[in-house]
Protein backbone atom coordinates (compact mmCIF):
# COMPACT_ATOMS: atom_id res chain seq x y z
CA UNK A 1 0.00 0.00 0.00
CA UNK A 2 1.45 3.57 -0.99
CA UNK A 3 2.58 5.10 2.13
CA UNK A 4 0.58 8.23 1.42
CA UNK A 5 -2.60 6.32 0.94
CA UNK A 6 -2.70 5.20 4.35
CA UNK A 7 -5.55 6.68 6.78
CA UNK A 8 -3.96 8.28 9.92
CA UNK A 9 -5.51 5.48 12.21
CA UNK A 10 -3.63 3.13 9.67
CA UNK A 11 -0.09 4.98 10.57
CA UNK A 12 -1.00 4.97 14.42
CA UNK A 13 -1.82 1.19 13.95
CA UNK A 14 1.70 0.39 12.18
CA UNK A 15 4.03 2.50 14.22
CA UNK A 16 2.82 0.23 17.23
CA UNK A 17 4.67 -2.53 15.46
CA UNK A 18 8.12 -1.26 14.98
CA UNK A 19 9.45 -2.52 18.36
CA UNK A 20 9.01 -5.46 19.94
CA UNK A 21 8.65 -3.45 23.33
CA UNK A 22 5.70 -0.48 24.29
CA UNK A 23 8.97 0.77 26.94
CA UNK A 24 12.51 0.56 25.89
CA UNK A 25 14.04 3.77 27.53
CA UNK A 26 16.95 5.12 25.74
CA UNK A 27 18.16 8.09 23.29
CA UNK A 28 20.30 6.05 21.04
CA UNK A 29 17.09 5.75 18.67
CA UNK A 30 15.32 8.46 18.58
CA UNK A 31 18.78 10.82 17.99
CA UNK A 32 20.10 8.74 14.90
CA UNK A 33 16.75 9.25 13.35
CA UNK A 34 16.71 13.08 15.09
CA UNK A 35 20.85 13.45 13.45
CA UNK A 36 19.39 13.08 9.90
CA UNK A 37 16.96 16.44 9.94
CA UNK A 38 18.16 18.27 12.90
CA UNK A 39 17.93 22.01 12.26
CA UNK A 40 20.53 23.71 12.98
CA UNK A 41 18.70 26.36 15.15
CA UNK A 42 15.64 26.04 16.72
CA UNK A 43 13.44 28.36 18.83
CA UNK A 44 13.18 28.77 22.72
CA UNK A 45 12.21 25.05 23.93
CA UNK A 46 10.58 24.36 26.73
CA UNK A 47 10.62 20.52 28.06
CA UNK A 48 8.17 19.87 31.05
CA UNK A 49 9.59 16.79 33.76
CA UNK A 50 7.54 15.26 36.42
CA UNK A 51 4.66 13.08 37.69
CA UNK A 52 1.95 14.75 37.78
CA UNK A 53 0.86 18.50 36.61
CA UNK A 54 2.76 18.14 33.21
CA UNK A 55 0.12 18.35 30.60
CA UNK A 56 -1.65 20.87 32.31
CA UNK A 57 1.57 23.19 32.28
CA UNK A 58 1.93 22.96 28.89
CA UNK A 59 -1.35 23.84 28.46
CA UNK A 60 -1.02 26.80 30.50
CA UNK A 61 2.30 27.75 28.83
CA UNK A 62 0.61 27.52 25.56
CA UNK A 63 -2.10 29.75 26.43
CA UNK A 64 -0.05 32.50 27.93
CA UNK A 65 2.06 32.92 24.76
CA UNK A 66 -0.69 32.46 22.10
CA UNK A 67 -1.94 35.48 24.17
CA UNK A 68 1.36 37.25 24.39
CA UNK A 69 0.78 36.90 20.13
CA UNK A 70 3.85 34.18 19.87
CA UNK A 71 3.32 30.98 17.41
CA UNK A 72 3.60 27.91 19.70
CA UNK A 73 4.39 24.72 18.69
CA UNK A 74 3.18 21.84 21.95
CA UNK A 75 3.35 17.91 22.25
CA UNK A 76 1.95 16.21 24.72
CA UNK A 77 0.46 12.66 25.25
CA UNK A 78 -1.57 10.82 25.96
CA UNK A 79 -4.26 11.52 23.40
CA UNK A 80 -8.18 11.78 25.21
CA UNK A 81 -9.92 11.11 22.18
CA UNK A 82 -7.78 11.75 18.38
CA UNK A 83 -4.06 11.18 18.04
CA UNK A 84 -4.14 14.72 16.77
CA UNK A 85 -4.19 16.04 20.35
CA UNK A 86 -0.92 15.19 20.65
CA UNK A 87 0.63 17.78 18.42
CA UNK A 88 -0.69 21.10 18.48
CA UNK A 89 0.07 24.26 16.32
CA UNK A 90 -0.92 27.34 17.89
CA UNK A 91 -2.74 26.21 20.25
CA UNK A 92 -5.11 23.87 17.66
CA UNK A 93 -4.49 19.98 16.64
CA UNK A 94 -2.67 19.43 13.28
CA UNK A 95 -4.98 18.13 10.23
CA UNK A 96 -4.63 14.62 9.38
CA UNK A 97 -2.72 15.27 5.94
CA UNK A 98 -0.03 17.29 7.68
CA UNK A 99 0.75 14.16 10.21
CA UNK A 100 0.61 11.62 7.55
CA UNK A 101 3.23 13.58 5.33
CA UNK A 102 5.22 13.74 8.78
CA UNK A 103 4.35 10.19 9.33
CA UNK A 104 6.25 9.55 5.38
CA UNK A 105 8.71 11.60 6.10
CA UNK A 106 9.85 9.99 9.45
CA UNK A 107 9.33 6.54 7.85
CA UNK A 108 12.31 7.41 5.42
CA UNK A 109 14.28 8.85 7.31
CA UNK A 110 14.22 5.81 10.33
CA UNK A 111 15.49 3.46 7.89
CA UNK A 112 15.93 0.54 9.80
CA UNK A 113 15.87 2.11 13.30
CA UNK A 114 13.26 0.24 15.15
CA UNK A 115 11.39 3.17 17.07
CA UNK A 116 9.21 2.69 20.11
CA UNK A 117 5.55 4.32 19.64
CA UNK A 118 6.72 7.19 21.84
CA UNK A 119 10.07 7.73 20.13
CA UNK A 120 8.01 8.24 16.43
CA UNK A 121 5.38 10.38 17.75
CA UNK A 122 8.42 12.74 19.39
CA UNK A 123 10.04 12.67 15.96
CA UNK A 124 6.90 13.17 14.14
CA UNK A 125 6.19 16.43 16.25
CA UNK A 126 9.65 17.38 15.65
CA UNK A 127 9.35 17.22 12.30
CA UNK A 128 6.54 19.44 11.77
CA UNK A 129 7.46 21.96 14.41
CA UNK A 130 10.77 22.39 12.27
CA UNK A 131 8.99 22.94 9.49
CA UNK A 132 6.85 25.93 10.71
CA UNK A 133 8.15 29.26 11.93
CA UNK A 134 7.29 29.45 15.31
CA UNK A 135 8.57 31.05 18.03
CA UNK A 136 8.29 28.78 21.05
CA UNK A 137 8.18 24.60 21.14
CA UNK A 138 6.70 23.07 24.31
CA UNK A 139 7.36 19.14 25.26
CA UNK A 140 5.79 17.31 27.30
CA UNK A 141 7.94 14.53 28.58
CA UNK A 142 6.88 11.29 28.64
CA UNK A 143 8.66 8.82 31.32
CA UNK A 144 11.30 9.87 33.41
CA UNK A 145 13.55 12.51 32.00
CA UNK A 146 17.22 11.18 31.47
CA UNK A 147 16.16 8.65 28.86
CA UNK A 148 13.09 9.98 27.49
CA UNK A 149 13.02 10.70 23.73
CA UNK A 150 12.05 14.27 24.38
CA UNK A 151 15.69 14.88 26.14
CA UNK A 152 17.12 14.40 22.53
CA UNK A 153 16.57 18.22 21.82
CA UNK A 154 18.77 20.64 23.20
CA UNK A 155 15.91 22.73 25.80
CA UNK A 156 16.24 25.98 27.11
CA UNK A 157 13.89 25.87 29.48
CA UNK A 158 13.30 22.94 32.34
CA UNK A 159 9.68 22.96 34.45
CA UNK A 160 9.78 19.97 36.98
CA UNK A 161 6.52 19.48 38.44
CA UNK A 162 5.54 17.84 40.94
CA UNK A 163 7.05 14.14 41.66
CA UNK A 164 5.86 10.98 43.38
CA UNK A 165 5.91 7.65 42.89
CA UNK A 166 5.61 6.46 39.21
CA UNK A 167 6.30 3.67 36.92
CA UNK A 168 8.86 2.46 39.75
CA UNK A 169 10.23 -0.43 37.13
CA UNK A 170 11.95 1.53 35.51
CA UNK A 171 12.36 4.81 37.35
CA UNK A 172 13.17 3.56 40.96
CA UNK A 173 11.17 2.64 43.71
CA UNK A 174 11.92 6.03 46.26
CA UNK A 175 11.65 10.01 45.41
CA UNK A 176 15.60 10.38 45.35
CA UNK A 177 15.74 7.63 42.88
CA UNK A 178 12.97 9.07 40.42
CA UNK A 179 14.36 12.59 40.97
CA UNK A 180 17.46 11.76 39.50
CA UNK A 181 15.40 10.19 36.20
CA UNK A 182 13.32 13.90 36.12
CA UNK A 183 16.25 15.83 36.17
CA UNK A 184 17.93 14.01 33.84
CA UNK A 185 16.34 16.65 31.31
CA UNK A 186 18.12 19.69 32.86
CA UNK A 187 20.85 20.81 30.47
CA UNK A 188 24.60 21.98 31.37
CA UNK A 189 24.03 25.63 31.83
CA UNK A 190 20.15 25.47 31.31
CA UNK A 191 17.36 26.94 32.95
CA UNK A 192 15.17 25.24 35.07
CA UNK A 193 12.03 25.59 37.42
CA UNK A 194 11.43 23.48 40.36
CA UNK A 195 8.09 23.73 41.10
CA UNK A 196 7.42 21.11 43.35
CA UNK A 197 7.31 22.36 46.88
CA UNK A 198 8.81 19.34 48.34
CA UNK A 199 11.36 18.21 45.33
CA UNK A 200 14.02 15.44 45.98
CA UNK A 201 17.36 16.56 46.92
CA UNK A 202 18.22 14.38 44.20
CA UNK A 203 17.06 17.12 41.55
CA UNK A 204 18.87 20.11 43.35
CA UNK A 205 22.09 17.88 43.33
CA UNK A 206 21.65 17.39 39.54
CA UNK A 207 20.34 21.07 39.04
CA UNK A 208 23.82 22.20 40.62
CA UNK A 209 25.94 19.97 39.11
CA UNK A 210 25.22 20.83 35.98
CA UNK A 211 25.00 25.16 36.97
CA UNK A 212 21.78 25.29 35.71
CA UNK A 213 20.09 28.83 36.67
CA UNK A 214 17.37 27.54 38.67
CA UNK A 215 14.77 28.65 40.87
CA UNK A 216 12.88 27.06 42.93
CA UNK A 217 9.10 26.83 44.95
CA UNK A 218 9.82 27.95 48.62
CA UNK A 219 13.01 29.10 48.12
CA UNK A 220 12.69 31.67 45.29
CA UNK A 221 9.08 32.41 45.26
CA UNK A 222 5.73 31.13 47.41
CA UNK A 223 2.21 31.08 47.23
CA UNK A 224 -0.03 33.73 49.46
CA UNK A 225 -2.49 34.95 50.18
CA UNK A 226 -3.28 38.53 49.48
CA UNK A 227 -5.56 41.18 51.34
CA UNK A 228 -8.26 40.70 49.40
CA UNK A 229 -7.77 36.55 50.49
CA UNK A 230 -7.31 35.27 46.93
CA UNK A 231 -3.80 32.84 46.00
CA UNK A 232 -0.96 34.97 44.43
CA UNK A 233 2.91 33.99 43.48
CA UNK A 234 5.13 35.83 45.43
CA UNK A 235 8.44 36.63 44.99
CA UNK A 236 11.63 39.26 45.68
CA UNK A 237 13.91 37.37 43.26
CA UNK A 238 15.40 39.99 41.18
CA UNK A 239 14.21 37.40 37.69
CA UNK A 240 10.28 37.01 39.16
CA UNK A 241 9.56 40.69 41.13
CA UNK A 242 7.80 41.62 37.92
CA UNK A 243 4.92 39.22 38.71
CA UNK A 244 4.60 39.56 41.78
CA UNK A 245 1.70 39.49 43.28
CA UNK A 246 0.21 37.86 39.83
CA UNK A 247 -3.37 36.48 40.87
CA UNK A 248 -3.37 32.33 41.06
CA UNK A 249 -7.00 31.90 40.19
CA UNK A 250 -7.76 28.16 41.81
CA UNK A 251 -8.38 26.58 45.18
CA UNK A 252 -6.82 23.60 44.17
CA UNK A 253 -3.06 22.81 46.14
CA UNK A 254 -1.43 21.29 43.45
CA UNK A 255 -2.83 23.11 40.88
CA UNK A 256 -1.37 26.70 42.58
CA UNK A 257 2.08 25.05 42.09
CA UNK A 258 1.87 23.98 38.80
CA UNK A 259 0.76 27.72 38.03
CA UNK A 260 3.17 29.35 40.05
CA UNK A 261 5.84 27.01 37.93
CA UNK A 262 4.50 28.44 35.05
CA UNK A 263 4.60 31.88 36.06
CA UNK A 264 8.17 31.39 37.28
CA UNK A 265 9.18 29.68 33.62
CA UNK A 266 7.99 32.82 31.93
CA UNK A 267 9.64 35.40 34.01
CA UNK A 268 12.97 33.41 33.57
CA UNK A 269 12.52 33.93 29.83
CA UNK A 270 11.47 37.23 29.87
CA UNK A 271 14.85 38.28 27.86
CA UNK A 272 13.94 35.86 25.16
CA UNK A 273 10.18 35.98 25.08
CA UNK A 274 8.72 39.38 26.71
CA UNK A 275 5.15 38.17 28.01
CA UNK A 276 3.16 41.31 29.96
CA UNK A 277 1.35 41.13 32.80
CA UNK A 278 -2.04 41.65 31.51
CA UNK A 279 -0.76 39.11 28.82
CA UNK A 280 0.16 36.31 31.63
CA UNK A 281 -3.24 37.28 33.71
CA UNK A 282 -5.04 37.10 30.55
CA UNK A 283 -3.52 33.43 29.22
CA UNK A 284 -3.78 31.67 32.68
CA UNK A 285 -7.56 32.72 32.80
CA UNK A 286 -8.41 31.34 29.72
CA UNK A 287 -7.14 28.56 30.63
CA UNK A 288 -8.56 27.89 34.01
CA UNK A 289 -11.73 28.55 32.52
CA UNK A 290 -11.35 25.77 29.57
CA UNK A 291 -9.80 23.59 32.03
Amino acid sequence: MPRLSRSLAQWVDYIQTLHPRSIDLSLERVATVWARFKPAKLPPVIAVAGTNGKGSSVSMLESVYRHAGYRTGAFTSPHLVHFNERICLNNQPVEDQLLIQAFVEIEQLRQDTRLTFFEFNTLLALHIFCSRNLDIILLEVGMGGRLDAVNVVDNDMVLITAISIDHSAWLGDNREKIGIEKAGIIKAGGLAVLADPQIPQSVRRIADERQADTVAAKRDYEIKTSQTNKAVFSSSHPQLSQFHNCVINTQVAHERDNTAGVIAVVAMLDSALPVSREQLDKGLAKQNLSA
